[in-house]
């Protein structure tokens, strides 16, 4: 064929039968078929068969339609809606910022899903704010930011959030300038330096009826929603860690120390270089060991507690706090052996003999000088002081170590103590007591072992301060049959 035309694939079909009758090899048939059904999707030629119906618009829905307007559009021609949108700066720029209001609302809501949208958002939110109604201000930032998560008013819209929620706050000074302060001096979390703290005070269900500066209800809780949004909506932005540490001092003013543990921990992990790293480091040991509730208790609290104060060591040697924390770890110390020690109590209820003599060599290996460590000597001598050779050679490792101490990391005498769950317990000074050393039977052959009889009378022995001491240790072990 001569012709400059395009010969489609049905006329290239059927020139074939014409010209050569039906196809005597498989292949060639195959060939015509497939050019006839490319014939009925469309002429043959470079344009791909979707790009009527594939666009950015039908694949991405609402945001792809905004994209389209932004890719389609002339770069130096006005947006659609700057008009209208100009009148409405104008004025905002002479301070008739009520009107400005109605006007920005109005583009936003003709120009809907327009470039022209995300300018009217913004100045929509910012004339509520120069009006000082903060709360309709809030939400206005939030919807922006949620329809628009990458526009270009993200900063200045959490600098807006953050101003917002530290007036609802009370502008409440930083970590460094009391609690660090006090800690200093070993007054944080006593009577006299709690006074000196600024308390948050609020009732959640009192509604407001005269500041319109302020939320109808919850007041605090809506300035920590403004915070959260800060470094959530802008996460690597020059304040995020700033309304982080703002709201672990909230949390931890109102005493609220599982949720002031958990910003902390946020911004020791995920703003390493922040300015503020130190003091998430120093005062969070200290809201770690506050949120422990005592021996009772779970003891996760005061095993992270004791493993953050042992990393605030290390990466601060200079800190002015070291005394400080090595005396916190000296108390978390005496916490841990005192759980310990509710653990031999439990045993010897269960009648578990064996198990309470792990844990009482465990309290005398950590703590030789307590007086945890005495009672449980006192303890091996009732239930028998071989079991500690039995207990000794199966004993599991402990699950607290005691963190190692560098030179000159002794507490203060003269600090006052700070009253928490299981760190009040009189400390003895008395030496330790030998444990009774068991007779060697090398010199004498074992005797057959008997058959073991079952207990007729088991008498458990009783754990009081006032009963007297055996003469011979071996008399005082519970043999589980007849005493010979």
């Amino acid at each position: 064929m001569t012709s400059t035309h395009r010969t489609t694939g049905t006329s290239l079909a059927a020139a074939t039968v014409r010209g050569r009758g039906i196809a005597t090899s498989p292949r060639r048939l195959y060939a015509a078929l497939l050019l006839a059904s490319l014939s009925l999707v469309g002429p043959v030629g470079c344009k791909s068969t979707g790009d009527g119906f594939f666009n950015i618009t039908n694949v991405y829905g609402r945001h792809g339609k905004i994209a389209n307007g932004y890719s389609t559009r002339d770069p130096f021609a006005p947006l659609e809606g700057q008009a209208d949108f100009d009148k409405a700066q104008a004025l905002f720029d002479a301070g008739n910022f009520e009107d400005a209001e109605k006007a920005f609302k109005k583009v936003a809501k003709k120009y809907k899903d327009k470039p022209i949208e995300e300018e009217a958002m913004f100045m929509l939110a910012e004339s509520k704010y120069e009006r000082k109604e903060y709360p309709s201000a809030q939400d206005a930032y939030g919807e922006l930011m949620k329809k628009y998560t990458a526009t270009r008013h993200t900063e200045a819209s959490t600098r807006r959030l953050y101003s917002i929620a530290r007036y609802w706050l009370g502008s409440p000074p930083s970590p460094s300038e009391i609690e660090l302060v006090q800690y200093n001096a070993g007054r944080l979390n006593t009577p006299e330096g709690d006074k000196e703290i600024p308390v948050p005070r609020q009732v959640a269900i009192a509604p407001n009826f005269t500041d319109k500066t302020r939320p109808f209800f919850d007041t605090h809780g809506r300035a920590l929603q403004a915070l959260t949004a800060v470094w959530l909506n802008d996460p690597t932005g020059p304040i995020a860690d700033d309304a982080l540490l703002m709201a672990a001092t909230h949390h931890m003013r109102k005493q609220d120390y599982k949720e002031a543990d958990h910003y902390f921990n946020i911004l020791r992990e995920e703003y390493p270089q922040s300015e503020h790293v130190q003091t998430a480091y120093v005062v969070g040991q200290r809201v770690k060991l506050l949120a422990y509730q005592g021996a009772d208790y779970d003891g996760k609290a005061l095993d992270d507690a004791r493993k953050l104060t042992s990393s605030t060591l290390k990466l601060f040697p200079e800190a002015d706090q070291r005394s400080q924390l090595a005396n916190d770890l000296g108390k978390m110390d005496a916490a841990a052996v005192a759980r310990d020690w509710k653990r031999v109590e439990l045993y010897l209820r269960k009648r578990q003999f064996d198990s309470a003599a792990v844990y009482c060599v465990i309290i005398m290996q950590r703590a030789p000088d307590s007086e945890y460590a005495q009672r449980a000597r006192k303890t091996m001598m009732k239930i028998g002081p071989e079991r500690a050779g039995e207990a000794w050679a199966r004993m599991p490792r402990p699950s607290q170590s005691v963190p190692p101490r560098t030179p000159g990391d002794q507490p203060d005498s003269d600090m006052p103590d700070v009253d928490f769950p299981g760190a009040d317990e009189p400390v003895e000074n008395s030496p330790p007591e030998e444990m009774p050393a068991e007779e060697s039977v090398d010199d004498e052959p074992a005797p057959p072992a008997e058959p073991r009889r079952r207990p007729t009378r088991v008498v458990e022995p009783e754990f009081t301060e006032e009963s007297p001491e055996p003469d011979e240790p071996g008399r005082a072990r519970l043999t589980g049959g007849d005493s010979e």
